[in-house]
């Protein structure tokens, strides 16, 4: 059956509605409450358009909705299909306003630009729709239906876990998203819903001009992935170019990008750059962009406009800002005093390691059960220990011993993060242990991420009883090189964290644990480093698993189960 358009509905439709309004406008109805779960599975992850087609509803349930609702999608004005895959579609609401919404293949994913205003407010100078004049917010319904018709037109129903051609969300289109937040953040309620569309907040990126209140808000409330049309590293040159910048200039805009909830380096907050030729393309404003953005999680997403004399001089300071401020690029500190919050009734305790040079770190520690082993946990370049809680907890739910080590300039220790000062953190975690009286045989060193290499470079060095690699790289430089493939980043590395080069003489049982969507460390890495370790050795690999979220998908009881095998508890 053909599917009904807003502007030939009679009745109120269905579509759109969130959990809470789908189920008082049942109960309003008459209906049991049980009916919202179903009318919610069949439409947000079946897409159905019918209520003929709702099989699990009676047959005189299903005559009394379509008496009483609709389920509606906008009216398709236009389609287009470009020669490289690309769709566009101009979408015709009730009120005969239109929005376009674009669907852009790739060989990984497939992103769906999605708009969240008709005109836009901001007037900005590059933007054809800073033409237009605002016309008014789109609503919630509105703004998940643009999704539901580029499903409909890729046969995305019911919701795919895997093989998706909707992979991504991009509230890239018309308008400023965080001028209508609150449509927003009902509608992607409904997109983020695993029984509904089904799409994670890691594939959700939204895009502002620099609404600062509603940056703070959406990072607390929905945690989707941010990106910042910037475009200028001065406020003269940015008041010209985003006239929002009057309002919240840019030291303001980066004050609320740097306490983004959630915003670390495996989801880094994008910076859109237009480059115009003598207006904000010099190799001063290029230096400039890398030292505002030095100690945010970034990634700088320039768009060109033609110019070419720009290119080389760009570059050099480019790949020279790179080389000058690598460090901040690399290390994302949390220095706030990482907080116990009642671990201590675990038998959780502050501890401090002394290292070679001098300093004293404020460390976690967790003694073991009689029997079990004690892990040494190096957490990754980002946050601090008190981000680890969780595995920690789940580490003494089976007795094991915790000394969550905490390096030099993380939490509130002193010192600057370096690879050399975090090897010498790694020493000084062993030798806490040996005072401990925790013999070799019974540690067992976990490195994630970054902190692999600390772990590999210390089981080469000393007996222990196990190595676990969660998410690690081969080294950084071959990271870097992945991630600013334009640039010699190999080569500029210093500090290198080099564990391809280690792995093979270690003597100890390795597990290696690595996401299979792993886009900050790819799992090529991870697969790299297994290949290339000695015997006894295991590796897992998660389908699903991105960087972050390896525990999700049940790799700690991986780890538990490894190390009941190797070590006996």
């Amino acid at each position: 059956m053909a599917t009904s358009t807003l502007s030939e509905a009679q009745h109120p439709n269905l579509v759109g509605l969130g959990r809470t309004a789908l189920a008082a406008e049942l109960a309003a109805f008459g209906a049991e409450p049980f009916r919202a779960r179903q009318l919610w599975h069949w439409i947000y992850h079946r897409g159905a358009t019918d209520f003929a087609t709702m099989t699990s509803l009676s047959k005189a349930f299903r005559e009394e909705l379509a008496a009483h609702y609709a389920l509606c999608r906008p009216a398709v004005s236009r389609a287009l299909t470009s020669v490289d895959g690309t769709r566009k579609w101009l979408l015709r609401f009730a009120d005969g306003q239109e929005v376009e919404t674009v669907h852009i293949p790739e060989e990984e994913r497939g992103t769906l630009c999605v708009s969240s205003q008709v005109g836009c407010t901001l007037s900005c100078t590059f933007c054809h729709t800073g033409t237009q004049r605002l016309v008014r917010n789109l609503t919630a319904a509105e703004i998940v239906a643009q999704i539901m018709i580029a499903r409909d037109t890729l046969g995305e129903w019911p919701s795919p876990k895997s093989d998706r051609q909707v992979t991504n969300i991009v509230l890239m289109g018309m308008g400023e998203p965080l001028f209508n937040y609150d449509n927003i953040a009902e509608a992607l309620k409904i997109v983020m819903d695993p029984e509904g569309l089904a799409i994670s907040r890691r594939k959700i990126t939204l895009s502002t001009a620099g609404v600062v209140p509603a940056i703070r808000r959406c990072g607390a409330e929905i945690g989707v992935n941010l990106a910042v049309s910037l475009h200028a590293v001065r406020d003269d040159i940015r008041d010209r170019l985003v006239p929002l910048n009057r309002k919240y200039p840019i030291a303001e805009l980066l004050d609320a990008c740097r306490s983004y909830p959630g915003a670390s380096n495996a989801r880094r907050i994008t910076f859109e750059y237009v480059m115009l030729k003598g207006v904000n393309d010099s190799a001063a404003e290029a230096r400039e962009l890398v030292r505002l953005l030095a100690g945010i999680p970034a990634k700088v997403n320039p768009r060109v406009l033609p110019l070419l004399g720009f290119a080389v001089v760009a570059y050099a300071a480019l790949v020279g800002g790179l080389y000058l401020f690598q460090r901040q690029l690399l290390y994302f500190p949390d220095r706030a005093r990482p907080e116990l919050f009642g671990l201590e009734q675990l038998g959780v305790r502050e501890a401090t390691l002394m290292t070679e040079d001098g300093l004293s770190l404020l460390s976690w520690y967790l003694p073991a059960r009689p029997g079990r082993a004690v892990i040494a946990y190096f957490h990754g370049n980002g946050g601090h220990i008190g981000y680890r809680a969780e595995r920690l907890l789940r580490f003494a739910r089976e007795g094991y011993g915790v000394l969550m080590a905490e390096y030099r300039g993380y939490g509130s220790n002193p010192g600057t993060p370096s690879e050399a000062g975090f090897y010498a953190d790694g020493r000084a975690a062993l030798a806490f242990l040996d005072r401990e009286g925790v013999a070799p045989s019974r540690v067992v060193l976990y490195g994630e991420s970054l902190g692999s290499g600390v772990a590999v470079a210390l089981a080469v060095q000393h007996e222990i009883g196990a190595l676990i690699l969660d998410a690690p790289p081969t080294s950084v430089a071959e990271v870097a090189q992945c991630h600013f493939p334009y640039v010699p980043a190999s080569r500029m590395v210093t500090d290198r964290f080099d564990s391809l080069s280690r792995i093979g003489n270690v003597r100890a049982p390795i597990l290696v644990l690595h996401g299979e969507h792993d886009r900050v460390v790819p799992v090529r890495y991870g697969r790299a480093l297994f290949e290339a370790a000695p015997e006894p050795k295991e590796g897992w690999f998660a389908p699903e698993a991105g960087h972050e979220d390896l525990a999700r998908y049940g790799s700690l009881d991986v780890v538990v189960a490894f190390i009941e095998r190797r070590l006996g508890g």
